[in-house]
C-alpha cells in the first residue's frame, strides 16, 4: 500500500481505480525484481561455495575449502 500511496501522491498515477491498478502492478513488479536481484545471486554464490541452506543455520563455524 505504501508504494501505491506514494505513486498517487507524486502524481505518477491518477487517483481513480485505473490508477490504483497501475500502481499495484508497478508495486508488485518492483518488489519481485528487488527480491530476485538479491536472492538469485545469493543462491548462485552458495552453490559455488557448495553451501546448502541447512549449512546457514549451523551454530558451530565450519571451515570451507
Amino acid at each position: 500500500m505504501g508504494c501505491i500511496l506514494a505513486l498517487q501522491m507524486q502524481g505518477a498515477v491518477p487517483l481513480d481505480e485505473a490508477g490504483h491498478a497501475t500502481a499495484l502492478g508497478f508495486s508488485l513488479v518492483a518488489h519481485a525484481l528487488q527480491i530476485l536481484c538479491t536472492t538469485v545471486p545469493g543462491m548462485w554464490f552458495l552453490w559455488r561455495r557448495q553451501v546448502g541452506l541447512s549449512g546457514l543455520t549451523r551454530r558451530d563455524p565450519v571451515e570451507t575449502p
